[in-house]
């Protein structure tokens, strides 16, 4: 079901009356910038909404920007890490909470549990969420918009750090054959 539709189909089983529901008929977005913006303020206001939309840009500037889409167990470890870390801080990753990843961006991000990718609902979602200009006439929290050349060279340089984390200093190795000293 396309995004649009469902976002409109949560606020119509959300009416309770007659009245309710052609309120929400005639108020209907416009266009899908319109849209994108009712869901970003719908979760601001809502509650936890600045949490909310502190996890929406991270876990959207890991998916428009990875090279691949990513599982939701990747993106549950990456949403915690910051530029500053030396090693995995594992209280910050969201290990299973994948699902509460997802709820967190409002329809903006789907997940498929056939092959367990995180992605976009549509790939009008990133040309609305890093355009430099508001449209006329729509307020959200501006602060979820991001410049897509930063955040590529601000998680790149995460992806880089990453490898030379602590954690991964005193790993051990097994070797497949057994090591005979002569």
């Amino acid at each position: 079901m396309p995004l649009w539709v469902k976002f409109h189909l949560d606020d119509l089983h959300e009416a309770l009356t007659e009245d309710a529901i052609r309120n929400v008929i005639r108020n209907l977005p416009r266009d899908l910038c319109e849209t994108y913006a009712r869901i970003i303020r719908k979760l601001h206001i809502g509650p936890g909404g600045a949490q909310k939309i502190e996890v929406m840009k991270k876990v959207v500037r890991w998916v428009v920007c990875a090279r691949r889409p990513l599982r939701l167990d990747e993106l549950e470890e990456a949403v915690g890490l910051e530029k500053s870390d030396t090693y995995l801080h594992a209280e910050r990753s969201a290990t299973h909470a994948g699902p509460k990843l997802i709820s967190a961006c409002g329809n903006l991000i789907i997940y498929s549990r056939d092959d367990d990718l995180v992605t976009l609902a549509h790939h009008t979602v990133q040309k609305f969420l890093c355009s430099s200009t508001t449209p006329e006439g729509i307020s959200y929290p501006e602060s979820v918009h991001f410049d897509l050349s930063t955040g590529d060279h601000d998680l790149g340089e995460l992806c880089v750090a990453y490898p030379s984390f602590t954690d991964f200093e005193t790993q051990l190795t097994k070797v497949p054959y057994p090591v005979t000293l002569d």
